[in-house]
């Protein structure tokens, strides 16, 4: 370290330089100072530098400035003034009094002649004059930093206190100034330390009146009572203070045990509930014990069976205890977002005590679920996933994840027990398809789910995946619900299936809860204990066939009948148990449309079942639809025929295509079927019929209408240079090169040139003057548009041109693909594409009739996209000729008809989540052919969201199509084979609201 820096390090440390002088150096202002005073500030300032991070140079050279400043201070005279600053001139000064002259008296005489007279000293102020007063003057000095503005205002302040004026307070302070000076730093320390405040003058106590007499009378008799001076006042006070304690543990108990009003209201709701069971019961007489008979044909009809009551039952209403749980909620969740937070900072060592709290959490959840609304179970999901967000490490994720286990057909434990299972299953679900998740949590819940509960992830579900995991788990809990029936106590089991029905009704409605209700009949049939007597399986049937809407106007009346033709038909089920199901349909609480005639005779085996399955689905009234059913579309049968018989066979062109070409013949089969389909849905009836008529020629004969014969390459003309050589001989002679050109234009033999006549060619083609390049240009059409060699030279000098409207308008007729406007940013670009897909179809002929198909894709594309713009209005935009931009204006139209329906949507999904999910799926799109695949998975996430609005009743077929489309996509091969199934799915959605138009012209449509 040089000399230098160790001087500005001291510099710093002592926070001066030394040609501030020692005074400054050593920490003293102006003024005298005495020998104590320095020697204190020299041990003060050593004390200052004497750090431990002060490095030893820097501190000893430090220390030896201070010393140097300590001596150079002692050389001088530590009690001189210092001299008096000069007075302003702008300053008054009082007038000098005259000096008249005197006469001295004569020196004395002797050795002392000639020294001046000894003046007399004044008093000095000692410690014996020191008042209290003056010593807290003298603290608030010295504390203050001496005379200022802070401490002149807190000494007059006491001053006014004490009644002094401003010259015995000057005086005061004059006398300490001179008191410090001479006691030093230890005798004015000491004087401070005796210091006390100044005692407050008395004030005279105000006469009291007769109210404050009373008053005061009053608090003594109360001040007694309290005190307790008496054994009466005492056992007062006890009798008091017990009435408070009694009081408020009343009020404390009353305000933890009253229910809340959501609590209030369930509880109301249960009640009536019960109320009205009872009142069913009561209503409900056992029948006459004669007419339970055995079945027995009797003139053609069988009997039904017969019962003591009808089969029906209800269970208890939930549990109160239950009921109280959803009280504890908001505790569950702090401690979720308790154990979150101690996950964020360490994930790999949770606390026993909070993966307590976790199970606890999931345990008391799953108990209530079914009492909560959407909202309030989303949010408890949702606390559940912020714990897991932060389970990465395996073992942490496999310890959180295995609270969410479960055996979806184990035995039923209890009553709740389908709640349990359900939640926890809605959570896998949820978690599985979350994936804002680790992977390790993911691949712990997926591993569950494909174990016991295997299936559709339930994406596109309506109420998405914890709805479809829940019902899932559900459908799992019959079977064991079947198993405890008619062997464990009748009360508990009937509770058991009042939980199941609670649980369907909370995650399933309409044709969900029909397909529920459908599944577990045909269970119950298969087992077919105790059915035909009074027993706890009869009655749970009962329900169930009561609980499922069998009339024509129902939610999912198709799938009821199928159901009812497949029970009949399937031999696991007893010939008793078909014979017990329409015997319930039959009887009192049965349906109005079944006749005595469809009850099967269960002594005739298959073969009677099969005559009276003939009789029912006879008799079986046709679906209605209704205006609730949503905005159909009646189409000509034949019509609706034809496109019912094309479905399926152009998804098997699609399936078998294995070429390129095979699957862009496919893909536009589809493509045209899609088209065919929104012509359907806008009722432009000949124009679909003519689609048809296309899709089903390609379809029989492999005719898509595209020329596939592979062109052969044009013959190049021979002795290349040589015309190349004539053209430069003439030179800028305009006759000559017309000439030249002649000669060229006049060789038809040749379609193509070699290379230096190509570039001699082009070169006037791109900048020739004005007749040459127009005659270029015109060779360039007629005799060489099929030739590789100029196909090449033109895209390789492409940026000689000059791009106005005539360049323009050669480069499409050239190539047959159109440009965007000059104005456009991808001109230059598209210029490029155009001619390079022109010069490899050249290069390879095959393909040539790959872009003839891909054209032809777009035109396809491009045309239904408009036909969706006619329908909601708008005028379509610029289409560049590309099949992916086409696509994307097909979405694009698609989305603006979708999003007018979102105040009749009822679905869950929202237009927002399909444009996250386009946006990602073009983000990682590769090439233009995913591009493409992206738009058309859009469209159709569009059309499923319209539809699902216009027709709500058609909800469960387009969520099956929906779930089939992305299954198919993801199984697809290749890129065209998904676009070939996309727009197929685009087809069987528009299937789903069209009907058949009814030919009577006095009806409406069936």
């Amino acid at each position: 370290m040089t000399d230098a820096s160790i001087q500005s390090k001291v510099d710093a440390l002592l926070g001066c330089s030394r040609a501030a002088g020692p005074r400054a150096v050593l920490g003293l202002g102006e003024g005298p100072i005495d020998a104590a005073t320095l020697e204190a500030a020299l041990t003060t300032r050593l004390r200052l530098i004497d750090g431990p991070g002060v490095p030893p140079t820097v501190k000893d050279a430090a220390a030896g400035r201070l010393r140097a400043a300590a001596a150079a201070l002692r050389a001088s005279d530590v009690r001189a003034v210092p001299k008096r600053p000069q007075r302003p001139s702008t300053m008054r000064v009082p007038p000098r009094r005259p000096n008249h002259p005197t006469a001295s008296a004569p020196p004395p005489e002797g050795p002392i002649a000639g020294k001046p007279k000894p003046v007399r000293p004044t008093p000095r102020i000692t410690v014996e004059h020191l008042t209290p007063f003056d010593r807290l003057v003298l603290s608030i000095l010295v504390a203050g930093g001496g005379w200022n503005a802070r401490t002149r205002v807190l000494v007059a302040g006491l001053a006014e206190q004490a009644g002094l004026d401003s010259a015995k307070l000057r005086h005061i302070v004059v006398g300490l100034a001179g008191f410090m000076r001479e006691q030093g730093v230890s005798g004015t320390l000491d004087q401070m330390s005796m210091a006390q405040p100044m005692p407050a003058a008395p004030t005279p106590l105000p006469e009291p009146g007769r109210v404050e007499a009373m008053i005061g009378r009053v608090s003594d008799g109360v001040g007694r009572e309290f005190r307790g001076d008496t054994t009466a006042s005492r056992n007062r006070l006890v009798a008091i203070f017990a009435i408070i304690a009694v009081s408020f543990g009343a009020i404390l108990v009353i305000a933890l045990t009253a229910p809340s009003p959501q609590v209030r209201r369930i509880e109301t709701e249960r009640l009536a509930r019960e109320e009205a069971r009872e009142a069913a019961l009561a209503a409900q007489g056992p029948i006459d014990p004669d007419h339970v008979v055995t079945p027995s044909v009797r003139a053609g009809l069988v009997r039904p069976a017969q019962w003591e009551r009808p089969p029906m039952f209800r269970g208890e209403a939930v549990p109160g205890t239950m009921v109280m749980e959803v009280e504890r909620l908001p505790v569950v969740e702090e401690d979720l977002v308790r154990l979150a937070r101690d996950l964020e900072l360490d994930p790999g060592r949770p606390s026993a005590a909070r993966l307590a709290q976790w199970g606890h959490a999931i345990e008391t959840m799953s108990a209530v679920w079914p009492l909560l609304d959407p909202g309030r179970r989303a949010n408890l999901v949702r606390g559940l996933l912020d714990v897991l967000r932060w389970a990465e490490p395996p073992e942490t994720a496999e310890r959180l994840v295995a609270d969410l286990n479960i055996e979806p057909e184990g035995a039923i434990a209890d009553p709740a027990d389908t709640w349990r299972r359900s939640f926890r299953a809605g959570v896998l679900g949820v978690v599985v398809l979350d994936e804002s998740l680790p992977d390790t949590v993911r691949a712990q819940a997926r591993r569950i789910v494909q174990r016991g509960l295997a299936g559709s992830n339930g994406r596109h579900a309506r109420g998405g995946p914890f709805a479809a995991l829940a019902g899932r788990a559900l459908d799992a809990a019959v079977p064991p619900l079947i198993a405890i029936t008619d062997v464990e106590d009748a009360a508990s089991v009937a509770n058991a299936w009042e939980r199941w029905f609670e649980a369907q009704q909370a995650v399933r409605s309409d044709a969900g809860l029909q397909q529920a209700l459908l599944l577990a009949v045909g269970r119950m049939l298969t087992d077919g204990r105790g059915l035909a007597v009074s027993s706890m399986s009869a009655d749970v049937l009962g329900r169930l066939v009561g609980e499922i809407d069998w009339a024509s106007t129902g939610p999912d009346p198709r799938s009821v009948r199928e159901a009812y033709r497949n029970w009949f038909e399937d031999p696991a089920i007893g010939s008793e148990s078909t014979w017990v199901l329409a015997s319930l349909l039959e009887g009192p609480r049965g349906i109005g449309w079944y006749r005595p005639e469809f009850v099967p005779d269960p002594a005739l085996g298959l073969d009677g079942r099969a005559a009276a399955l003939g009789r029912a689905v006879a008799g079986w009234p046709e679906s209605r639809l209704t205006v609730a059913s949503g905005e159909v579309v009646p189409v000509d049968p034949e019509l609706l025929e034809q496109f019912d018989r094309l479905l399926p066979e152009v998804g098997l062109l699609i399936e078998t295509a294995r070429t390129p070409i095979d699957r862009l013949a496919a893909a536009l089969a589809a493509e045209r079927l899609a088209m065919a389909s929104t012509l359907l849905a806008d009722e432009r009836w000949r124009e679909a019929e003519a689609e048809f008529g296309r899709v089903e020629l390609q379809v029989n004969s492999g005719d898509a209408g595209i020329d596939r014969e592979v062109l052969t390459s044009p013959i190049r003309r021979s002795n290349d240079g040589a015309w190349a050589d004539q053209w430069k001989r003439a030179g800028r002679d305009g006759t000559q090169r017309m000439t030249t050109l002649d000669q060229l234009r006049n060789d038809l033999s040749a379609g193509d040139l070699g290379p230096l006549d190509a570039a001699a060619l082009v070169t006037e083609v791109w900048r020739g003057r004005s007749g040459v390049r127009e005659a270029a240009r015109s060779i360039a059409l007629q005799q060489f548009q099929r030739g590789s060699t100029v196909a090449m030279q033109l895209l390789d000098t492409v940026g000689q041109a000059p791009m106005n409207a005539d360049t323009l308008e050669f480069i499409e007729q050239y190539t047959g693909t159109p440009l965007p406007e000059r104005s456009s940013e991808e001109l230059d670009s598209m210029v490029r594409l155009a001619l390079a897909s022109h010069a490899a179809s050249l290069l390879d002929p095959e393909a040539g009739i790959v872009d003839r198909f891909v054209r032809e894709l777009g035109e396809s594309i491009h045309a239904r996209a408009r036909a969706r713009i006619r329908t909601i209005g708008g005028e379509p935009g610029r289409w560049d000729g590309r099949p992916e931009n086409a696509a994307a204006i097909a979405a694009d139209a698609m989305r603006r008809e979708a999003s007018g329906l979102f105040l009749a949507i009822g679905s869950e999904s929202t237009i927002e989540s399909i444009d996250r999910r386009r946006a990602a799926r073009r983000r990682l799109a590769g090439d233009d052919v995913l591009l493409l695949v992206a738009a058309h998975a859009a469209e159709v996430d569009y059309l499923a969201f319209a539809l699902e609005a216009r027709v709500p009743g058609q909800r469960r077929a387009i969520a099956e199509v929906i779930e089939r489309a992305g299954a198919a996509r993801a199984e697809a091969s290749s890129g065209l084979q998904q676009i070939g199934l996309s727009a197929l799915s685009l087809a069987e959605l528009e299937r789903v609201r069209m009907v058949p138009r009814d030919v009577d012209p006095l009806g409406g449509f069936g």
